[in-house]
C-alpha cells in the first residue's frame, strides 16, 4: 500500500513539474515580467476594478470625456496586448489604442488629442491620430476581443478582432517580424514609450467597459512572431 502511495505521489510530482515547466515556457515566450494593468490614478471619469486579474477592468462613470492609461509602459520594440470590448451603453466614441506619457485628456479623447500623442480605433473601422482618420479595416462590437500589435521599430500598428480573426480587416495582413504586411503608420504619433489607453466621448452613456490583458492571463489570440506581451 505504501509503495503504491509513493509511486502515485512521485507520478503526481512529475505531472506537476511538467505543467509548471509548460507554464513557465509560455510565460517567457509571452515576454514574462510585471504586466501592465489599468492605472488607478492616471485616469478621468473612469473607475477601475478586477475581473480576472488585478485592476484589469475600466468602467466609464460619466457622460463627460473619459480616459485611462496603462499602469506601465510597453518596454519592448514589438509588443501585444488584448482588450474585451464592453460597448453596450450609448452611441458615443469607444476608443482603445496606445498613448505616450505626454497624452492628456484636456487635449481631447485618445486619437483626437491636438498633441498627436495617441492613436485610437473606433468600432466603425477607423483609426484616429490628432482627429484625423485612416481606415483600419477592423470593425468590432460589444463582447468582441481585440488584439493590438505595435512595432515601434517600423512605426506600424495592427488591430486584430476575435470573430473575424483578421488583422486590420484582411487575412493577408500580418504583423509578424520579418513579414509585416498591412500595418497602419504611427509615424505621426509622437515618440514613446507607449502605454495602452482607452477613452470615450461625452455622448456615450456611463457603463461602457474595457477589460485589458497584457499577458497576466492566457491570450485569446496568438502573439505575433517576434512580439512580446506588453510589460
Amino acid at each position: 500500500m505504501k509503495k503504491h502511495l509513493f509511486v502515485a505521489s512521485l507520478f503526481g510530482l512529475v505531472l506537476w513539474g511538467t505543467a509548471s515547466l509548460a507554464n513557465l515556457i509560455q510565460y517567457k515566450l509571452a515576454g514574462g515580467g510585471s504586466f501592465s494593468a489599468w492605472s488607478v490614478s492616471d485616469l478621468q471619469n473612469i473607475s477601475i476594478s478586477t475581473t480576472t486579474s488585478t485592476n484589469d477592468t475600466a468602467t466609464v462613470t460619466s457622460t463627460s470625456n473619459s480616459f485611462v492609461r496603462g499602469s506601465a509602459t510597453c518596454a519592448t520594440s514589438q509588443f501585444y496586448f488584448e482588450l474585451i470590448v464592453g460597448d453596450s451603453h450609448g452611441s458615443g466614441f469607444y476608443g482603445p489604442g496606445i498613448a505616450n506619457a505626454s497624452y492628456t485628456v484636456s487635449q481631447n479623447i485618445p486619437g483626437y488629442d491636438s498633441g498627436s500623442n495617441s492613436i485610437a480605433f473606433d468600432s466603425s473601422g477607423n483609426s484616429h491620430i490628432a482627429g484625423g482618420s485612416v481606415g483600419s479595416g477592423t470593425t468590432y462590437a460589444n463582447g468582441n476581443i481585440l488584439g493590438i500589435a505595435v512595432d515601434t521599430a517600423t512605426s506600424k500598428i495592427w488591430l486584430w478582432e476575435s470573430s473575424s480573426g483578421k488583422w486590420n480587416g484582411s487575412v493577408s495582413n500580418n504583423p509578424a517580424v520579418g513579414t509585416e504586411t498591412g500595418g497602419i503608420s504611427i509615424s505621426s504619433v509622437n515618440a514613446g514609450p507607449y502605454l495602452p489607453v482607452f477613452g470615450s466621448t461625452s455622448d456615450a452613456t456611463t457603463g461602457n467597459t474595457s477589460i485589458i490583458n497584457t499577458g497576466a492571463t492566457t491570450f485569446t489570440g496568438t502573439v505575433p512572431s517576434g512580439y512580446s506581451a506588453c510589460h
